[in-house]
C-alpha cells in the first residue's frame, strides 16, 4: 500500500472512530437511571435522566368508560427555569400525536393531547403560568369530562377550556405511563415526585379543593369508598409496593437503567421545528461534523479505488450516508437520544460539502 493510500486509510479509520463515540454516546454519559425512590417514603427524585413507568395499563381499563378522569399529583420542580419539554407524566399508547402529556417549559405546568410542544399547530392546551417561580412543592389536578378541561394548581383553578377535552390515548396496543421522561427516554424532568392519582371522573372545584386540603394535611391522595370505585391509579404508602395496592393498577417501575420504551426510527423531529440558538448549534454541529469524514473517505477512494476513482466523489458522499444511517438508526436504541431524519439529510450535506471543499482546493492548487 501506498504511503498515501496509509494515510487515507488512517485518517478515515480515525474519523469514523470519532464519529461513532460521538453519534453512539448517551447524552449525560451513562445509560443510568438518574431517578430514586427517596427513603421511607413514596417520592421519586429526578436529576434530569430519569424515568419511572407502567408498560400497559389497558387491562386495568379495559371495562372503564375514560370520557371523564382527573389525574392529580403533587410535585416540586428543581428549578424555575426548565428550557424546553420537560414531561412529569406521559400517558402514550404509541404515537406521539395522540400521547396525553403535562409538561413544564420553564416556570409554567402545560396539559395537552399531542406533540405541539411548540405550539406551532395551535392544538388546544391548558396552562398553569409561573408555578415553579419558586422551589416548593404544588398540589396539581388536571380535570377533563362534560364541562371541558380545567387545571388546579393548589386547589384553586389556574386556568379553564370548557371546549377542549382532554383524551387518554387508547388506539394502540398498549397504554403506557411514564413519569419524569418521555416513551423514547429523550427528556428528562428535574425535581420530586411525591404523588400520583388518576381517577375516571372528573371532579367538581369543590371535591378538587377537599382533596388538596387532605393532601396538603396529610400528604396521601387515599380518597373515600365511592372514588375508590372509580380509581384506576394511585401512589400507595410503600415503595415496596409502589402505585400499586388498593386494586390501583400495576406496580410502577424505577429500572436500574433508563429504557427507551418507544423505539422511533429516522422521526422529522427537527423538520418542522422552529429556529433557535440550541437549533441553529444542533444543525451546524452536524454540518461539519460530517465535513471531515467526506474529505478522508474522498481521498481514501482517489488513493486507492482505481478506475473506481472517478466517481469517487459520489462514493464518498454515499460511504457518509451509510455511516450516518447506521448511527441514526442505532439511535432509536438509546436512551436520550433521537434517530431524525433531519440529522440524517444534515451529515449527508456536510459529506457533500467536505468532498466538494477537497475537490476545489486541489483544483486551485
Amino acid at each position: 500500500m501506498k504511503k498515501s493510500s496509509f494515510a487515507w486509510a488512517v485518517a478515515t479509520i480515525f474519523m469514523v472512530v470519532v464519529a461513532l463515540f460521538f453519534g453512539l454516546r448517551p447524552k449525560g454519559g451513562a445509560l443510568t437511571n438518574d431517578a430514586q425512590w427517596i427513603t421511607d417514603k413514596t417520592d421519586i427524585r429526578f436529576h434530569g435522566h430519569g424515568m419511572a413507568f407502567v408498560e400497559d395499563l389497558r387491562a386495568k381499563w379495559a371495562d372503564r368508560n375514560l370520557e371523564s378522569f382527573t389525574i392529580e399529583m403533587a410535585v416540586t420542580s428543581a428549578s424555575g427555569d426548565l428550557q424546553g419539554f420537560n414531561p412529569l407524566v406521559v400517558m402514550h399508547d404509541g404515537a406521539d400525536s395522540r400521547q396525553l402529556v403535562i409538561w413544564q417549559y420553564r416556570d409554567s405546568l402545560i396539559a395537552m393531547n399531542g406533540d405541539d410542544y411548540d405550539f406551532r399547530q395551535r392544538r388546544p392546551r391548558v396552562v398553569a403560568r409561573d408555578i415553579f417561580s419558586s422551589i416548593r412543592e404544588h398540589y396539581v389536578a388536571v380535570v377533563s369530562g362534560r364541562q371541558g378541561t380545567r387545571l388546579y394548581v393548589d386547589g384553586v383553578l389556574a386556568d379553564v377550556k370548557r371546549d377542549m377535552r382532554l383524551a387518554i390515548p387508547d388506539s394502540g396496543p398498549e397504554l403506557r405511563l411514564v413519569v419524569g421522561n418521555t416513551v423514547h427516554a429523550t427528556h428528562g424532568w428535574r425535581g420530586v415526585f411525591h404523588g400520583l392519582a388518576i381517577t375516571a371522573t372528573d371532579f367538581d372545584g369543590q371535591a378538587i379543593l377537599q382533596r388538596y386540603r387532605r393532601w396538603a394535611a396529610g400528604g396521601s391522595f387515599e380518597a373515600s369508598k365511592p372514588d375508590l370505585s372509580l380509581l384506576l391509579f394511585s401512589l400507595n404508602t410503600s415503595p415496596s409496593d409502589a402505585l400499586k395496592g388498593q386494586d390501583a393498577g400495576p406496580s410502577l417501575l424505577v429500572p436500574g437503567k433508563l429504557v427507551a420504551l418507544e423505539k422511533s426510527f429516522l422521526g422529522l423531529q427537527g423538520l418542522h421545528a422552529r429556529w433557535n440558538r440550541p437549533m441553529v448549534f444542533d444543525t451546524l454541529v452536524n454540518v461539519m461534523g460530517f465535513v471531515p469524514l467526506g474529505i478522508v473517505f474522498y481521498g481514501l477512494i482517489q488513493s486507492t479505488a482505481g478506475s473506481f476513482a472517478r466517481h469517487g466523489r459520489w462514493l464518498a458522499v454515499l460511504a457518509c450516508l451509510l455511516l450516518s444511517l447506521s448511527i441514526e438508526l442505532s439511535q432509536a436504541w438509546i436512551p436520550m437520544r433521537v434517530s431524525s431524519l433531519m440529522d440524517l439529510l444534515l451529515n449527508t450535506l456536510g459529506a457533500w460539502i467536505g468532498v466538494e471543499i477537497w475537490r476545489k482546493g486541489r483544483a486551485w492548487r
